[in-house]
């Protein structure tokens, strides 16, 4: 992703499930439709499921949640605003300096 960032990829396709799903929740919390108090409420065996879109629903633990976070804290101090194009084929496209 660094390597993506730096050489200010406009349009990313991510295979890593776990990488992908990471992008599709950070690109619902740029959109608004995904608050962070909740991921920072979520504790012990507790799970929100987030529908990310195309019947796709994601049940995020606390586990995800720092990855998550490292993310978005990513993208916001890049100014990197996600696009989620397709959820299923996890095509992203990438808006720089927004």
């Amino acid at each position: 992703m660094k390597k993506a960032f730096h050489q200010k990829e406009s349009t990313i396709f991510i295979k890593d499930e776990t990488i992908g799903n990471t992008f599709l929740l950070a690109g619902k919390i740029q959109e608004g439709h995904l608050p962070l108090i909740i991921l920072k409420r979520l504790e012990g065996n507790r799970v929100c499921n987030v529908s990310v879109g195309e019947r796709t629903i994601i049940p995020v633990t606390e586990e995800m949640v720092p990855d998550l976070l490292a993310l978005w804290e990513t993208l916001e101090s890049e100014r990197i605003e996600i696009d989620i194009e397709d959820v299923v084929k996890r095509k992203f496209n990438l808006y720089y300096g927004n």
